[in-house]
This record gives structure tokens, C-alpha cells and sequence, in this order.
């Protein structure tokens, strides 16, 4: 058989197309799940840490004077409107750049969370929040520092990056441009600032002195007020350390997948093989099964549906072993019937033919001869009734009957065989009326052939009694005679086809041994019960039981 048209490749192509769905599905949640909890710790970390710096006193001067600790690789920019200008102050000039509408959205009462690119190529989880200082007036420093030859440093401003926003009404010179001369700072690459045509060192980080260069402690002055109209605050923080563990998680569930898929199809080749495995002996078996030989049988070695299949297919068995059998017996006794008359017509047509001989013994013989073919045809009459029993084509009408007269009509017309036999025919019936529904035809041949068989083995002087009754919502017939009964050992047996008793005396008799068996078929399909009891010497006894009908208005 080849392996891809089996059940085994099947069932295991479906469980693998199930598992693979099932996984991908499960590695997609678990990758979502990890990444909203990360992300939402993340941003619950930056809110915090948003209300940790709003509770922070004076922290803009604080910032200014290059006090505040920042967190390392944490990029803290305060956005801020003086004069109508937007400027920026953070620790050490590292200044996260945002994009203006962004910065407006938040001076409007917007908290934003978002992922953007840092000036220096990596991705950054971005808080823009509104941001109300407590003291929104800032005296930026200013720094002085001579050089050799009298030159003089440019003055720092607030954010550290050599800048010096000047106080509102003043002229910006070529030192100082604010963000709203420069237009929306770009995300997509590092600013820059200039100054007196230079451009700003580092992100807050000093230059080193140049060679020669004379280090004295520079001159620290407040410059004029800076008025602080609106605020915002942008916290930055990267996610490579949360993108790493995702693209980890990523790596491992690429890994684990396909190896579990692999595992998994030949652990369920292996079961689906074990389990089907009883239905190959199953089929082996039934291969092996024929017409001849309907004695195997399949082994049941389980409790489940595959046990209760094969033992199912048992049962089925044993009812077609036992149908063949039963033909087998009925073409084998139906022939033995029909050999013997066939075998008396036949010799006794060729004694005749063999020479002259009087009328009288011309007479006899075909006495004879009608006699037999009388046999054979109530033998082929019993055959077909029994085929179409058993073929099921058999109309049946059923009405419901008065028991009491049925079975005294029965019981008239038998009383002329008693008579000639030196019988006594009893006929007992109930005073109460005992009404059952059934068939009248096929009843009526039921009932006959029991009290003709009772009149059949008893002698003459017997007594034959017939009477009729109910017990338990049934009605009952019951048919004894005193003749010569029934061996124990044969009672399990006289329903059966072709089985007689006395095969010498039934012979004599014209019976064929089909009566019974047709007697048990009526019982059946009236659903009824018949039961025998028979002493040998003293008679027999067989009681019909037929469902009665309670109501007796309906008769």
C-alpha cells in the first residue's frame, strides 16, 4: 500500500498542519504579550520617572547650573516658549530633538508616548508631556575664560552647549538662533548649533585644552531673567535592551518551532501507526474469512472503539457462519425430503413398466405414486412459505381477534380428524374475553399445526385439549395431549428445520419436519413466546403466548 494514501500519513499531515497553527499562534501571542508588558513597564517607568522630575524643586536652574545628575543613556530636554521663541535646556546640551508640532501638541495638554530615532542611530522610547516649572523665571549663567592674547570664550548658556540665550528684547547676535529660526528639529539625524560660526562641541562633553592654552577658573555671572511662558518635557530612554530580548525570544521560537514540529511528526507517525494497527489485523483477518472456512475470528485485545469494532465484526460473523450453516442443513435436508418420494415414484414406475400386470396392482401403484407427489408438494408448499419468511416478502394483516371463538372454529374443524383417529378432543375456553391482535391466516395455520401434531402422537383413546386464558397482559392457547411426549434432550431442538423426534414414525406419518420451525416463525413476527413441556410416556404440553389487548370494548 503506498505510505501517502494511508490513514497513518493522513491523520498525521492534519495533526501537524493543526500543530504548526497552534504554535505559530501560541509563539505570536507569547511574542505580543512579552513586548506589551516590556513596553508598558517601560512607559510606566518614563511616567514615573516624568512625576519624579515634576516634583523636582527649581530643577530648570538646577539643570542650568550644571548640577543635575541625569541617568546614562537616559536623554532628558525641557522644550520651553520665551518671548514667543521656542529654546531648549538639558544636562550637558544632550538635546533629544522632537519635531515642533509635537512639542505644540504637548504645551496644548497632550501626553504622547512614541518610538523615534536618536541622533546617533538607535531607537528610543520618547515621553513629550506638559511641563509647569515652579519658579518660571531662569537667570542663565555666564562664563567668561581669557586666553592667550586676550581672547575671551564665548559665555555658556543654560544647556551646557556653549550657548547664551539672551534675555527677551535683546538682539540675538551671530552667537545665539533659536529653534524657531531654525524651523522643526529633524529626527533623523543629530542637530547642530552654531556659534560665532563655529560649531557646538560634543553632547556636553568639554574640549580638551588646546596646547598651551592657560586653565584658570572661569568667571561665573547671572545674566538677565529668562521668563518662562510654557514648558514641555521630553524623557528618552533606549529599547535595545527590551528589542534585544525580543529578537532572543524571536531566535529561540524560529529554533523551537520547527524542531517541535519535527518531533512531533514522528511521535504522531508512531502513535497513529500503534493505534491503527489493530484495524490491519482487522482487515487481515476479514481477508482471510471465506466462504468455506467462517471459523476465524478476530482477536479483541481492547475496550475501545477498535475493540468494539472488532468485536462487532464477531457477531457479524458468527451470524453469517450460522445463516450458511442453516443452508447448508436446509438444502442437504430439503433434498433427503425430496429424494425419498422421488425414489418411491421412481421404482414404483419402473416395477410397473417392467411387464404386464393387473388393473388392481396398476391401481395400487398409482395409489402410491399420488401419495408421494401429495407429500413432496405439501414439503415444497412448507419450503416456500419458509423462504418467504425468510426473505421478509410476506404481507401480514393484523386485526384484532376474539381468542374464545377463533380457537372453537379451530377446534370444529378438528374434531372430524379426532373422530376418525378414536380421540377425545376437549376444548376449554375462558369465561373472561381474551382478545389479541395477529394475523388470522398465518394464526390459524399456527394453531392447526399444533393440535394436528398433538393428534398426530397420541394413540388412539387420547385425549386432546385445547383451551385458552391470559397471564400478565398476554393470551394464551395451550394445546396438551396424552400421546407418547417428547425426550428432554430433544425439546432445545424441535424448532428447528427438518429435526423430528422419530425421524421412522414421522416419516409414516407424512410429517417433514418443517411445521415447527414455520409454527416458531409465526410466534416471532407476532411477537410472542411458545414453550413446550413434555414427558416422555405421559404427553406433551405447548402453550402459545400472544400480546393481548386489554380493552375488551374492542371486540
Amino acid at each position: 500500500m503506498n505510505f501517502f494514501r494511508t490513514i497513518t500519513f493522513r491523520v498525521t499531515l492534519w495533526y501537524l498542519a493543526i500543530l504548526t497553527v497552534l504554535l505559530t499562534s501560541l509563539g505570536y501571542g507569547v511574542h505580543a504579550s512579552l513586548s506589551r508588558v516590556l513596553f508598558s513597564n517601560f512607559d510606566a517607568a518614563l511616567k514615573e520617572r516624568a512625576a519624579h522630575l515634576a516634583g523636582f524643586r527649581d530643577i530648570l536652574s538646577i539643570i542650568e547650573g550644571g548640577t543635575f545628575e541625569d541617568q546614562a543613556g537616559e536623554y532628558l530636554t525641557f522644550y520651553y516658549y520665551s518671548s514667543g521663541r521656542l529654546s531648549t535646556i538639558a544636562p550637558r546640551g544632550r538635546v533629544f530633538p522632537v519635531q515642533k508640532d509635537r512639542i505644540d501638541r504637548a504645551l496644548a495638554g497632550e501626553t504622547r508616548l512614541s518610538t523615534l530615532e536618536s541622533p546617533n542611530g538607535g531607537m528610543y522610547r520618547v515621553l513629550i508631556t506638559p511641563f509647569k516649572p515652579d519658579n518660571p523665571v531662569i537667570r542663565p549663567l555666564r562664563f567668561s575664560e581669557e586666553r592667550p592674547g586676550g581672547e575671551r570664550r564665548p559665555e555658556q548658556g543654560p544647556d551646557g552647549g556653549g550657548r547664551n540665550p539672551r534675555p527677551p528684547g535683546d538682539n540675538p547676535g551671530p552667537e545665539w538662533r533659536d529653534l524657531n529660526e531654525r524651523g522643526p528639529m529633524p529626527e533623523d539625524g543629530p542637530q547642530r548649533r552654531e556659534m560665532d560660526g563655529r560649531p557646538e562641541r560634543g553632547d556636553g562633553e568639554n574640549r580638551p585644552p588646546r596646547p598651551g592654552a592657560r586653565s584658570e577658573k572661569p568667571d561665573r555671572k547671572r545674566g538677565r531673567p529668562i521668563i518662562i511662558e510654557s514648558a514641555a518635557l521630553v524623557i528618552a530612554r533606549p529599547t535595545g535592551g527590551i528589542d534585544e530580548a525580543l529578537r532572543q525570544l524571536l531566535r529561540i521560537l524560529c529554533v523551537a518551532i520547527p524542531l517541535t514540529l519535527v518531533f512531533s511528526a514522528g511521535g504522531g507517525m508512531f502513535l497513529a501507526h500503534r493505534a491503527l494497527e489493530p484495524v490491519t489485523h482487522i482487515a487481515e483477518t476479514a481477508r482471510r474469512i471465506e466462504e468455506k472456512d467462517l471459523s476465524r475470528r478476530i482477536r479483541v485485545r481492547s475496550k475501545d472503539e477498535l475493540g468494539y469494532l472488532a468485536e462487532t465484526l464477531n457477531q457479524m460473523i458468527d451470524r453469517l457462519e450460522n445463516a450458511f450453516k442453516r443452508q447448508k442443513e436446509f438444502t442437504s435436508d430439503a433434498s433427503h425430503e425430496l429424494r425419498g418420494p422421488l425414489a418411491v415414484i421412481q421404482a414404483e414406475a419402473t416395477l410397473s413398466l417392467r411387464k404386464p400386470r393387473e388393473a388392481g396392482e396398476y391401481k395400487k401403484t398409482i395409489e402410491v405414486i399420488a401419495g408421494e407427489a401429495e407429500h413432496m408438494s405439501a414439503l415444497t408448499e412448507q419450503l416456500l412459505e419458509l423462504a418467504r419468511a425468510d426473505s421478509g416478502r410476506e404481507a401480514y394483516h393484523f386485526e384484532t381477534l376474539d381468542m374464545n371463538d377463533f380457537v372453537q372454529d379451530i377446534c370444529g374443524d378438528m374434531s372430524v380428524l379426532c373422530r376418525e383417529k378414536g380421540l377425545e378432543l376437549k376444548v376449554e375456553l375462558s369465561k373472561r374475553p381474551v382478545a389479541a391482535r395477529g394475523d388470522r391466516k398465518t394464526l390459524r395455520r399456527l394453531i392447526f399445526n399444533i393440535v394436528n401434531n398433538a393428534i398426530t402422537y397420541t394413540d388412539p383413546g387420547g385425549t386432546v385439549t385445547v383451551s385458552t386464558g391470559t397471564s400478565k397482559s398476554m393470551a394464551v392457547i395451550s394445546v396438551a395431549d396424552t400421546g407418547a411426549g417428547i425426550p428432554q434432550t430433544c425439546l432445545p431442538h424441535i424448532f428447528k428445520r427438518f429435526y423430528r423426534v422419530d425421524k421412522a414414525r414421522s416419516r409414516q406419518g407424512g410429517g417433514s419436519g418443517l411445521g415447527l420451525a414455520l409454527c416458531k416463525h409465526i410466534i416471532d413476527v407476532h411477537q410472542g413466546r411458545i414453550k413446550v413441556e413434555s414427558r416422555v410416556g405421559q404427553g406433551s404440553r405447548f402453550t402459545i403466548m400472544i400480546p393481548a389487548v386489554l380493552d375488551p370494548l374492542c371486540l
